[in-house]
């Protein structure tokens, strides 16, 4: 069945909910066909949407961000039934709890280039909720007269959007960070061309406005923080762009403050603009409905709709009127041979013994299921404890001889030692040298810091970062100080 032109998308609220239409459009990609807001007091019209289900079949509804998870996992090759029942079995050890019934959608990473110890394992995006949230939110659809055949979050739907927007040239090894800072919603999700790696919510301005240099450092500290989280994860990717869209204050905000960080370049997308419309610009708050629309046209990577499409309901009905009919025809031989007595009873054994393999074979799938990824858990702990071995420096003697380096009358505030590129460490050390003088402070600070430069695992010498000289006699412990702030870098051959 080709896909259809046409599209509508439902986004829900407490007091009722906006229903949009898009279709392909010509000179963009995309067209807006209408949009209708509704409520529990003024309902959609019978006829309007008559219309809707004349027009398309396809209608996407919106899920909330929150409703919505997603996790990485890597598995041999498996059938359909054995892989769905592998990943029930990752989700129930994520979330703690094997009693909660999920549903789940999953996609498959391409091959990667450098397969090494997953030779042959498959990498898998899952996006998973319970199964009786989805049904609460069909029904609420179903008594409004909408049938969903497409569940996304937003997320999910920018995500799929984005990629439509890119050129075929750029779609090949492009790793990217999308952020999305509406109203309502707020996330970040990484991902390239083969998938989606992972998604994280972002937090609201609780300060409303009142600390919003604190908040917008803050957002750019959990940016960079995704961005080093891609690295650090199983297909090792490289974000080499941050794709920033929703309200235009916020977003150019946060650009500025990533333009002053070292880090991948920010640009500012505008997704109104794949859509055609015939009135003003779009707002910006439009854009997640618009995405979700986009994707029940087939364009998503992930639906948790539990009725995929109203042709499948037909089938699943027809299929099961042809298989009652051939059942009762076969019966029908049986019965006027050997007489209903017979027939009955060979048929209950036939039953009685097919469920009893049905349940043996059910309970050796999921045996398999949990052992194998009890042994995935235990082959990766195995994993990092040899790789944290073989890379983790040896800084004991570093520290003990710092200690050893101090005259007594240092005192040492805070010793941090912080990594930033692979192999760069930074040893930032805060203290105060105490005196019966200020002479006499000052001349143990200089004690210090030489022992420190002729110290041939640090590098640095330059000036302190803070020095403070506080000359004034005080009794008992209150005598002159100096509080400083100091930085060195720490030679490579500190690694084994």
């Amino acid at each position: 069945m080709k896909n259809s032109t046409k599209s509508s998308s439902l986004i829900l609220t407490p007091d009722g909910g906006i229903l949009l239409g898009i279709e392909k459009g010509n000179s963009r990609p995309f067209r807006l066909l209408w949009s209708r807001s509704f409520s529990k007091k003024s309902p959609l019209p019978g006829s309007f949407l008559r219309g809707i289900s004349g027009l398309t079949s396809k209608t996407a509804m919106l899920l909330s961000s929150d409703s919505v998870s997603t996790l990485q996992a890597t598995l041999p090759p498996l059938n359909q039934t054995e892989t769905r029942l592998a990943l029930l079995g990752s989700i129930a050890q994520e979330e703690n709890n094997s009693g909660v019934k999920w549903a789940l959608d999953y996609h498959i990473w391409p091959p990667r280039r450098e397969r090494r110890s997953t030779e042959g394992k498959r990498d898998i995006s899952v996006a998973y909720a319970r199964h009786d949230f989805l049904q609460r939110e069909t029904e609420k659809a179903h008594s409004i007269g909408i049938r969903p055949t497409v569940m996304v979050p937003g997320y999910i739907a920018l995500d799929s959007l984005y990629r439509q927007s890119l050129p075929e040239t750029e779609r090949r090894n492009h790793v990217w960070n999308l952020v999305y800072l509406g109203r309502d919603e707020r996330f970040l999700c990484v991902g390239d061309s083969g998938g989606l790696l992972f998604t994280r919510s972002l937090p609201h301005d609780l300060s409303e406005g009142s600390e919003s240099e604190e908040y917008f450092h803050q957002l750019a500290t959990q940016v960079e923080r995704s961005n080093f989280y891609a690295r650090q994860a199983e297909r090792s990717l490289v974000v080499e762009k941050i794709i920033l869209c929703g309200e235009p204050q916020l977003v150019h905000l946060l650009a500025g403050k990533l333009a002053e960080q070292e880090g991948p370049p920010s640009e500012i997308w505008h997704p109104q603009g794949m859509f055609e419309q015939d009135k003003e610009d779009l707002p910006a708050d439009s854009i997640l409905p618009l995405a979700v629309a986009v994707t029940a046209l087939g364009k998503g990577l992930f639906n948790l709709a539990l009725e995929k499409s109203r042709t499948r309901i037909l089938r699943e009905v027809r299929n099961r009127v042809l298989t009652t009919t051939g059942i009762l025809a076969v019966l029908i031989v049986p019965l006027l041979l050997m007489g209903e007595f017979w027939t009955l009873a060979a048929q209950k054994t036939v039953l009685e013994d097919g469920r009893q393999q049905l349940s043996l074979a059910q309970g050796r799938a999921e045996s398999a299921a949990v052992a194998y990824l009890r042994d995935r858990t235990l082959q990766s702990r195995r994993q990092n404890i040899r790789d944290f071995g073989l890379d983790r420096p040896a800084f004991g003697d570093l520290l003990r001889n710092l200690g050893n380096k101090a005259p007594s009358k240092v005192k040492f505030k805070d010793i941090t030692l912080t990594r930033g590129s692979p192999g760069d460490y930074r040893l930032f050390i805060e203290g105060t040298a105490n005196g019966r003088s200020s002479e006499h402070a000052q001349g143990t600070f200089m004690c210090f810091t030489d022992s420190l430069n002729n110290y041939s695992i640090l590098l640095g010498g330059r000036a302190p970062q803070s020095l403070v000289i506080d000359g004034q006699e005080r009794d008992g412990e209150g005598k002159s100080r100096v509080e400083f702030a100091l930085e060195y870098k720490v030679k490579e051959e500190v690694r084994r």
